[in-house]
């Protein structure tokens, strides 16, 4: 991004950007570029014992990270997006793939960030100002990066069950429910995050450190455990043995 860009706040705790320099989701860290396309995921609840995630669709504005869009407006939105990239690279983006060829010219791009999310780009003449099948194949096929939570599982031991490192920290906000007792989560209260993924991302779903302390074998391992104070270090301690 460049040094001019303009930024919005976005406190969402489970969300990502499509950065246009590399056509990409990018974790939210706590803002993303105005204009930028945005999916905010949330864990629900609907009483039936299987996970359920939600995901809501926007585009960022100057005052907030926007209202729910359609999934053409983001489609619209993605399509400017890679037209532009691959124009300035001269490379079809990673996760990018040709989905179907017409007769009329026209060609479908399935752009697919993660297992759970796939988008139709459909390039016209009228789009494109040019035949979108000479111009498709003319582009270099570029190779996905290794996940960044493959590089993650690779560099830390894992403290708890599952595939990825999972953290501790204050909760930023009380918006979050446990997701083993369904209760908000203090602002301000220490709590456990089973790493999940999304697109090579890791987000987390929240638990009470007294809900989820059983499951941590080593809390000394948790990433976040360094940074929370003495106090909050041996109350971790005291809940993962007790557990």
């Amino acid at each position: 991004m460049s040094d001019d860009t303009a930024w919005v706040e976005c406190d969402a705790e489970w969300a990502f950007w499509c950065n246009d320099d590399t056509f990409q989701m990018t974790k939210v860290e706590g803002r993303v570029p105005v204009g930028a396309v945005v999916i905010v995921k949330e864990n629900l609840d609907d009483g039936s014992g299987y996970p359920k995630v939600e995901t809501r669709l926007s585009i960022a504005t100057a005052d907030s990270i926007g209202e729910k869009v359609g999934k053409r407006d983001i489609t619209k939105a993605l399509t400017d997006m890679l037209i532009a990239y691959a124009r300035r690279t001269g490379k079809l983006p990673p996760k990018v793939s040709i989905k179907k060829v017409y007769k009329n010219g026209k060609v479908d791009l399935a752009f697919e960030p993660s297992r759970y999310d796939k988008y139709t780009i459909g390039l016209t003449k009228d789009i494109l100002g040019e035949a979108p099948e000479p111009f498709v194949k003319g582009l270099e096929v570029e190779e996905a990066p290794e996940d960044e939570a493959a590089k993650v599982a690779k560099a830390k031991p894992q403290p708890a069950e599952g595939d990825e490192p999972w953290r501790v920290e204050p909760a930023r906000s009380s918006r979050a429910a446990c997701k083993t007792c369904n209760e908000k989560i203090a602002k301000g209260e220490v709590r456990i995050g089973e790493a999940t993924d999304f697109q090579g991302n890791v987000g987390y779903r929240w638990h009470h450190v007294r809900c989820a302390g059983s499951r941590v074998h080593t809390p000394e391992l948790l990433d976040g455990f360094n940074e929370l104070s003495d106090g909050d270090q041996d109350a971790v301690r005291s809940a993962c043995t007790s557990s």
